[in-house]
């Protein structure tokens, strides 16, 4: 799920992992992702609701992934320009229509790989990672299917300013992968990667962002510098409108 108005707490070191590495071409890999639909699916019931079991909350998505608009499940043609193609979606337990969202300009807001030491709590002992042998991407599912002791959670909105509640980013990343000519400006080519993130802010956005690792350049006309050794840009549109999650509602989160 993803883009942001802005929000630097990451929780997305526990999302499902999907590995572009063999794809090999960041710009073939934006061609195609960028204008495809951003969609959400949240499982927070109304208080008059009896809240849904796990079983129905998988039957409900299930269904609301097959009845996806047709316009977020088309892919551009030839001259077809990337900006008429998709669109912003969202649905709600137990609705059962898909609501059509603002696309709007994504902030440049980075959200950069994880610094210093990690615990590898990942998938809670049952780390996964799917390879792509051939093709791409066209859908990309992330959830947390247990959720033990989280009962608040607060941080900086933008990285600034005082702690606020719910305030957070959820992530699903790609491996860093080699060999995408968008690296053949680097200072070094051979030591560059690529990287890919589906990023949703709580501040009520979602966006696709990419990134350049180990640049070490002046970033390529269209990327942004991270202040440091990497480029990044966005995809074409970011998802407006989504209603804020409250962080104990994440085990319904899909």
């Amino acid at each position: 799920m993803t883009g942001c108005a802005g929000c630097h707490e990451h929780w997305g070191e526990s999302m499902r992992v999907r590995d572009l590495s063999s794809l090999g071409s960041l710009g073939r890999l934006g061609a195609f992702l960028l204008p495809l639909a951003i969609v959400i699916l949240t499982g927070a019931a109304s208080a008059r609701a009896q809240t849904p079991s796990a079983q129905e909350l998988n039957t409900w998505q299930r269904q609301m992934r097959q009845a996806l608009p047709s316009q977020a499940r088309t892919a551009p043609s030839q001259g077809q320009t990337a900006a008429s193609q998709g669109g912003c979606f969202s649905a709600t337990y137990p609705n059962t229509q898909w609501q059509q969202l603002t696309c709007v300009p994504p902030p440049l807001l980075p959200y950069p790989p994880a610094r210093g030491p990690r615990a590898e709590t990942v998938g809670n002992g049952n780390d996964v990672t799917a390879q792509v042998t051939s093709g791409t991407i066209g859908e990309t599912i992330g959830s947390f299917d247990s959720v033990v002791g989280v009962v608040s959670e607060t941080g900086q909105v933008g990285g600034t300013g005082a702690q606020v509640a719910n305030t957070f980013s959820l992530q699903i990343n790609s491996n860093f992968f080699h060999g995408t000519p968008a690296c053949s400006g680097a200072a070094e080519p051979s030591e560059c990667e690529g990287w890919q993130q589906v990023v949703y802010s709580n501040a009520g956005s979602l966006v696709m962002q990419y990134w350049l690792i180990n640049y070490y350049a002046e970033c390529p006309s269209g990327w942004t510098s991270d202040g440091g050794s990497n480029c990044y840009e966005n995809g074409f549109n970011a998802a407006s409108g989504l209603p804020p999650q409250d962080i104990t509602n994440l085990v319904n989160m899909t």
